[in-house]
């Protein structure tokens, strides 16, 4: 267990260092408007969030305040190919990637 979990932890720092490289290639070549998005985050796994928290520090004004977490109801409507709004209408993952439509569209207008 204690393996899987530093594998999972070195897995998410290359991946993290993979978005922010990108973000700091974006930030100086080109004046674009990128988003962050939090997304299947976890609040069980403490260091994990820390950890994730400690390295978007230096893109707060790109974090959007929606937070997407995880939830199997996500996996269960993926697995029949239906929309999370469709398959669980009145979930908290269905209000949350509301949320996130609202802010999506107030910041790009």
């Amino acid at each position: 267990m204690f393996y899987q979990k530093l594998l999972f932890l070195l897995r998410l720092n290359q991946l993290l260092r993979i978005l922010l490289f990108t973000a700091q290639e974006v930030k100086e070549g080109q004046q674009l408007k990128y988003f962050i998005l939090k997304n299947n985050l976890d609040t069980r796994t403490k260091q994990t969030n820390a950890y994730l928290e400690s390295e978007l520090q230096h893109y707060q004004k790109h974090l959007l305040n929606t937070i997407i977490h995880r939830s199997e109801v996500i996996n269960q409507a993926r697995i029949t190919n239906e929309p999370i709004q469709v398959f669980a209408p009145k979930s908290k993952s269905t209000k949350e990637y509301q949320e996130l439509n609202k802010e999506i569209i107030r910041l790009v207008k």
